[in-house]
């Protein structure tokens, strides 16, 4: 009885372990996007009261979606909160972000890190935007998560805080790994474990 009583306690430490190490890198995702929004918005209530009040309301529920959603979310509800950012984004951006989403049902099951993909839009913006229509294509594969563009391609990559984080949290939640492939476009790819599904 006391060998199982002490195997549980160290099993729920160890969970508390991770669930702090996990909320310590989710904190550390970079906010400035929704600097940019809400200057953009402020803008907005003078020019288009009805375009500023909806993307209020889109701040608003990404962030109710930071704060609240569990750590490891489909990519479904994953994609909802993409296109959400996109959304955000285009306030700034004149709807110039075009969002091209590729996937079957089964893979949307698949589980994934909060902010993931979005991350990963959001990096494609930042590097990738050229001052014309840019667009990203997100595509969900059985083993795999790409996204790409067809903006600005780098001739390096130096995984900075957000890059480092993702790697980190599909690492601890043991969900795959982060990788990239640089040709005619910019792409990066979370390799998925197999197993990674709600069934």
């Amino acid at each position: 009885h006391q060998f199982i009583s002490m195997k549980y306690k160290n099993e729920s430490i160890k969970s508390e372990i991770l669930e702090t190490k996990l909320k310590a890198l989710e904190s550390e995702l970079n906010p400035h996007f929704l600097f940019n929004a809400l200057n953009s918005i402020s803008e907005l209530i003078y020019i288009d009261k009805k375009k500023a009040e909806q993307s209020v309301i889109n701040v608003s529920k990404f962030l109710r979606n930071a704060i609240y959603t569990e750590s490891l979310i489909s990519c479904e509800n994953e994609l909802e909160m993409v296109k959400t950012y996109v959304n955000i984004e285009n306030t700034r951006f004149e709807d110039k972000i075009k969002l091209f989403i590729s996937s079957n049902n089964a893979c949307l099951k698949k589980y994934v890190p909060k902010f993931s993909i979005q991350l990963l839009v959001e990096n494609a913006i930042k590097h990738g935007y050229r001052g014309v229509d840019l667009n990203v294509f997100i595509e969900i594969k059985q083993d795999r998560i790409e996204v790409s563009n067809d903006g600005k391609v780098s001739e390096s990559v130096n995984y900075g805080t957000g890059l480092k984080n993702l790697d980190k949290r599909l690492q601890l939640l043991e969900i795959g790994s982060l990788d990239y492939e640089i040709e005619d476009k910019m792409k990066f790819i979370i390799r998925l474990k197999n197993e990674n599904t709600d069934s």
